[in-house]
């Protein structure tokens, strides 16, 4: 996966469409019923998330 979008300005369509594309990956590929675990790493062993709280 291309993460050149992760060092653009966070208003940018490119890391809009980084973010985008990274949502539906992680959606298709790995969650639990309709939520994932929380990308922030201090986080991701305790919260899983709607795709609502990410956008």
């Amino acid at each position: 996966m291309d993460k050149r979008w992760m060092s653009q300005h966070r208003q940018s369509g490119e890391y809009s469409n980084g973010v985008n594309l990274f949502l539906e990956f992680a959606f298709s590929n790995s969650a639990r019923g309709y939520k994932i675990l929380c990308p922030l790493q201090d986080l991701s062993k305790f919260l899983l998330e709607s795709c609502q709280c990410c956008t």
